[in-house]
């Protein structure tokens, strides 16, 4: 979610929904009509495994007797991104609670405190609790029995995105913690142990993830078992695992398990000659930015054609792939906005129009076909169709699952296309 409140200081604004996303890994964003704004948040929406996702239905979330968009299933087991934002409104929004789902867990930034509360699945201490007992499966584990995540002592989160099995949080003084699995380094701290299983790993023992001397982060992303940082100079850095090259480093090595990994040692993900990094998302194996300019790069795996480059080829695992080797994904135009799933990947254009590419085997491109689009000549640019999703009707926002797509457009609706086995699409069949 990107919010923002008025010029003149009324509290009135806007709101545009970024819903969660499937397959382990996660989906930010940024909007340039936002840039400069003195005040507003956003919202990392991250993936799960799950079959389900990012549906929606309308209520009153926060009794203010205005209508709300809540974006998830309830009950699902795992899955990704259930959000809700005010649209407009007479005052500024105040959201209760903002979520990002994992694998099987999720956790909840909340507006009245900027507290983290974590729940579900816990064997590898994603929860943050110093313990492996999952939350949230039986009586009188919720709410105000739910203990709050330490992150430090006078620290409070302003992001929260949750990977398969670890979660990581940005905190008010721009640093970044993560806890949980760290067999592949996905914590950044330079070892493989995982963090918040135990007691005494939490609050002022957590480490933070070293991003470099004098580098804050300006909003983090999770993958399955691998996360990024943008930071504030638009360079943006990754770490943990690599086995396609998803960290964008010219090889397949871990990084964040040993000591001199991170750091000054961890290097930026080269995206070409004076060229930053605005927005970063993770599909299951491969990440894409959007540039300062507008422009699409990604890198990782590539078999089904999801970095859009008319091949099948991974790029980053090795040398000669990064910087200005690395094409630029053909869109057709300027990108506001990108979102990744398991093996797809979506833009949304300045525009207001929506491509997608990769694998196509559930419809999850929106093209009324199923073949996979990206991974051949040809495909991309002005040959890759924008998806239909009405006449007179452009996107504000996308959010790719697992093997689907959902946009929420401009006149508040939500549409979603691609696999519907458990009913993710919201089309009650």
């Amino acid at each position: 979610v990107i919010a923002h409140g008025s010029d003149d200081g009324s509290g009135r604004g806007e709101a545009y929904v970024v819903f969660g996303s499937t397959g382990a890994s996660s989906s930010s964003v940024e909007l340039s009509g936002l840039d400069g704004m003195d005040r507003g948040f956003r919202i990392v929406g991250v993936e799960g495994e799950g079959a389900f996702e990012s549906v929606s239905f309308t209520c009153d979330v926060n009794g203010d007797l205005k209508a709300d968009v809540l974006v998830g299933v309830p009950h699902a087991s795992d899955g990704s991104g259930a959000v809700y934002v005010v649209f407009g409104g007479e005052t500024y929004p105040a959201l209760g609670a903002v979520l990002s789902l994992g694998q099987q867990h999720s956790c909840a930034l909340l507006s009245n405190d900027w507290s983290v509360k974590c729940w579900g699945a816990n064997r590898e201490g994603q929860l943050g609790l110093g313990d492996k007992e999952a939350r949230g499966d039986e009586a009188n584990e919720m709410g105000v029995n739910l203990t709050d995540v330490s992150v430090g002592v006078g620290r409070t989160a302003v992001s929260v995105s949750a990977g398969s099995s670890f979660s990581c949080a940005l905190l008010d003084d721009s640093s970044v913690k993560c806890w949980g699995e760290n067999e592949d380094g996905q914590l950044g701290v330079g070892d493989s142990s995982a963090r918040g299983d135990d007691p005494g790993e939490m609050g002022v023992e957590l480490p933070v993830v070293h991003l470099g001397a004098s580098r804050s982060a300006v909003f983090i992303a999770s993958g399955s078992s691998h996360a990024c940082a943008v930071l504030d100079d638009e360079s943006v850095k990754c770490w943990g695992s690599n086995g396609y090259g998803q960290l964008g480093l010219g090889d397949a090595d871990k990084r964040g398990v040993g000591g001199a990994q991170m750091g000054d040692n961890l290097p930026a993900v080269d995206v070409g000659v004076n060229r930053g990094v605005k927005s970063v998302a993770g599909g299951r194996f491969h990440t894409c930015a959007v540039l300062d300019d507008g422009s699409v790069k990604c890198w990782g795996y590539n078999y089904d054609g999801q970095l859009g480059l008319g091949d099948v080829l991974h790029r980053g695992d090795g040398s000669g792939e990064m910087g200005d080797a690395l094409p630029v994904v053909d869109v057709g135009g300027a990108t506001s906005m990108i979102t990744a799933g398991r093996h797809h990947t979506c833009v949304l254009l300045e525009n207001g129009a929506v491509k997608c590419w990769g694998l196509n085997g559930r419809g999850q491109l929106g093209v009324e076909d199923l073949e996979s689009r990206g991974d051949e000549p040809n495909e991309m640019g002005v040959h890759l169709p924008g998806v239909n999703v009405g006449v007179g009707r452009t996107a504000v926002s996308i959010s790719a699952g697992y093997f689907h797509t959902c946009a929420v457009l401009d006149d508040g609706s939500v549409k979603c296309w691609g696999d519907n086995g458990y009913g993710q699409l919201g089309l009650e069949d």
